[in-house]
């Protein structure tokens, strides 16, 4: 049995190494980090969220969030706002050249899903992401 959790561990740094791969493959033309996609696609399905959003949601501490919504809004990606609800915090938009580029990685992350799922029926799929889901909640309860 340890063996298998050994593997079992080898085997997610693999995934880990080809899914970054894949990702950083492309990330010159958009002028982007990998480190900034998640921001990026959050932006674009939830337009004019809060840094405490972003750090709540992503487990980053709030310096981290500043700092990289302050790279994106140098390349004019993403623009803060003060919150017309409390305007002693800031909410974060997407430019037009954030969207364009969000959209862009968006769909390349469709395409890759769509990839790397092919040979998934759709109950393994379901299956997988139930698993997938329980096992990241397990890393953050003892992890996190």
């Amino acid at each position: 049995m340890d063996t298998e959790r050994i593997k079992f561990s080898i085997e997610m740094t693999k995934i880990n190494k080809l899914v970054t791969a894949y990702i950083n493959d492309g990330l010159d033309e958009y002028n982007v980090t990998r480190s900034e996609i998640p921001f990026l696609l959050t932006l674009l399905k939830t337009e004019g969220v809060t840094q405490e959003y972003l750090s709540r949601i992503y487990d980053l501490n709030e310096g981290t969030v500043t700092r990289a919504l302050a790279r994106l809004e140098k390349k004019e990606l993403v623009e803060r706002v003060p919150n017309p609800k409390d305007r002693r915090k800031k909410m974060v938009l997407l430019t037009e050249k954030g969207k364009d580029i969000s959209l862009a990685i968006s769909e390349k992350q469709k395409v890759f899903e769509k990839e790397i799922f092919s040979n998934f029926s759709e109950e393994e799929y379901d299956q997988f992401a139930f698993l997938f889901r329980k096992l990241m909640e397990s890393l953050r309860e003892k992890f996190i």
